[in-house]
């Protein structure tokens, strides 16, 4: 692990023990409320009406982010993160999720190049050999275990598909029985639970997942989040923390670190991680792109404009890339800057409407109702009697009106 990202990591982990006693009075509130509330009932999702961050069987379904709709009178138009929250949280748990390569079953190497003349075995070359007979037997037994809990997990799968939840429960349940360290199964097991409203049996299941096997991070996190489901904040901080010292220096720990900070309202230690992670990972798109979002919903635009043309740079022929730097370059007023952006994803987009109501927009703002009119008018060109058009239309208007208004004299 590079000594940067030791760094950082543990730096987070202070930052994060010092909220926990900042907090400590408004979580135990938290718990309270809930231990007075009813149980949910089956079919509900317990306290939250998103369904948490994780779908049935790894699909994130993460509480949208509110962003303007340009095409809402041709305002600025926030980054869409929803989309892209989804995909880092997805990716990031499908890397934590990959299998390990299992050790060779040969022997040693001294072991291997050893011959033996017929017919002098020793008393422990026989006990060795009976060994290695019944290790054999044991590891092909174990492979046949292992073959038929992912056929089960498949099964429930198509169960799942299906809507016959309840099969699928039980196909889960015994793929687990078939292999104790079936990582998918788990996560699907734990996750139907969830859906199906059986929230303390989902955490049971990540409990035992932790229990069969203790050096894996990821049951941390998502009994973590299973207990910020619940507002369960306190819990789900001490599973955060243990899942970020277990997973200490891997990429994909950073995004799903800061993604729960943010649901626990922990700000300052979400922007932390989110630096962390793009000093430790300067050629990631994603890493500055999550960090220049950070910065944005903050407010810090300066700051935001500096990570968004460092994800134009490593990524110079991306549209969306292109588009969030004009987003940002408007709100700091730097308006020609925006629209040579805009034009930009013009060239790679010339009929995205969108765009031109954007960028007519910017005209706009910068004080070239004439330019803005042009703009508008090519959306109109493009699709005439669409939505678009009418906003377009509408601006035209707007904007004629103020023009043809008298000056008042002074």
């Amino acid at each position: 692990m590079p000594r940067s990202a030791g760094v950082a990591i543990g730096a987070v982990i202070a930052v994060l023990a010092v909220l926990l006693a900042l907090q400590s009075v408004r979580l135990h509130r938290a718990q309270r409320d809930l231990a007075s509330a009813p149980p949910p009932s089956v079919g509900e999702t317990p306290n939250r009406d998103d369904g948490g961050p994780l779908g049935v069987l790894g699909k994130v379904t993460e509480r949208p982010v509110a962003a303007k709709d340009a095409a809402q009178g041709g305002g600025r138009a926030e980054p869409q993160e929803e989309g892209f929250t989804e995909r880092l949280l997805n990716e990031a748990i499908e890397a934590l999720l990959e299998e390990p390569e299992e050790e060779g079953a040969e022997g040693t190497a001294s072991n291997r190049g050893r011959g033996k003349r017929k017919g002098l075995h020793s008393a422990a070359d026989t006990t060795a050999a009976k060994g290695k007979k019944r290790g054999g037997e044991d590891d092909s037994k174990r492979a046949r275990a292992v073959q038929r809990s992912k056929r089960l997990l498949n099964q429930a799968r198509d169960a799942i598909h299906n809507g016959d939840f309840e099969a699928a429960q039980a196909l889960l349940e015994e793929s687990l029985e078939q292999d104790t360290k079936n990582r998918q199964a788990y996560r699907g097991l734990a996750q139907l639970q969830s859906k199906l409203g059986l929230s303390q049996e989902a955490m049971q299941t990540y409990r035992d997942w932790i229990e069969a096997m203790p050096g894996d991070a990821l049951p941390h996190y998502m009994l973590a989040t299973a207990y910020e489901q619940v507002g369960l904040d306190a819990e789900a901080y001490q599973e955060l923390l243990q899942f970020s010292q277990i997973s200490a220096g891997d990429l994909p720990s950073y995004p799903m670190t800061a993604s729960l900070m943010r649901r626990l309202g922990m700000r300052a230690e979400e922007g932390a991680t989110l630096e962390a992670w793009a000093q430790v990972a300067p050629e990631s798109p994603d890493a500055h792109r999550a960090l220049a979002d950070y910065y944005r919903r903050r407010g810090n635009y300066g700051a935001a404009v500096s990570e968004y043309e460092e994800v134009a740079a490593l990524m110079p022929g991306n549209v969306n890339a292109r588009m969030n730097l004009a987003n940002a370059l408007e709100r700091v007023g730097l308006h020609g800057d925006a629209q040579a952006q805009y034009l930009a994803a013009l060239e790679m987009r010339p009929n995205d409407v969108a765009i031109r109501l954007q960028w007519a927009a910017s005209l706009r703002n910068a004080g070239d109702p004439y330019g803005a009119i042009d703009a508008y008018q090519g959306v109109i060109d493009l699709e005439p009697g669409s939505r678009e058009a009418r906003t377009a239309w509408r601006q035209i208007n707007r904007i004629e009106r103020q023009l043809n208004k008298p000056v008042k004299p002074k």
